[in-house]
């Protein structure tokens, strides 16, 4: 599917910042990813002079690692575009990836827990849809920790990413419903 409906589609599933959700799970490798043209040109830098093109990439999860994020003006979701700078397995590149579409039983499968029929348990669950979707959260800011995006001196420097993470939506959670989350993730970035 066309990176604008997969993100429309992971938006309707009740994601809050779907982009961000996309492009965690492609860092991750759960979510496949092709794109139609992608090119890099060589760092001024790099020992390496030489361009390169190719149509239908299957986009490789160090782009999304390295080169890719989820909204700013090298990042168009309705054209499905993607470009940044960063180190990749041909040397330091500026690289763009343009017509990206996602594999759709890829995006499902994020959103498919049979653990519980597995299980033998067959309650379906009950009660009001969750405001915040806190997994999603942690994941993408966890991410950022370990990726170097985030470096976090206190505690209060991943409550603050938290906070950032949920920005759309209405007013987002309050300090005393994000510090418990940003403890858990606190305490797991300090372990050696």
């Amino acid at each position: 599917m066309p990176a604008r409906e997969a993100r429309a589609h992971v938006f309707s599933k009740g994601v809050q910042n779907a982009g961000v959700f996309l492009i965690e799970q492609a860092r991750l490798g759960f979510v496949a990813a092709k794109a139609v043209e992608a090119w890099g040109v060589a760092h001024p830098n790099n020992f390496l002079s030489y361009d390169w093109e190719e149509r239908e990439w299957e986009v490789p999860v160090w782009f999304w690692e390295r080169f890719a994020r989820a909204s700013g003006k090298d990042t168009s979701w309705e054209i499905g575009q993607f470009r940044g700078e960063g180190l990749s397995p041909m040397g330091s590149r500026l690289i763009e990836a343009s017509g990206v579409h996602f594999l759709r039983e890829s995006v499902e499968a994020c959103f498919q827990t049979n653990l519980d029929h597995i299980a033998g348990v067959e309650e379906k669950r009950k009660g009001r849809k969750p405001k915040y979707d806190w997994p999603a959260a942690i994941v993408a800011t966890y991410g950022k920790i370990e990726r170097g995006d985030l470096k976090p001196s206190q505690q209060s420097d991943v409550e603050d990413a938290l906070v950032a993470y949920f920005m759309d939506a209405d007013g987002g959670p309050g300090e005393s419903t994000v510090r418990p989350y940003a403890k858990l993730i606190w305490e797991e970035s300090q372990k050696p």
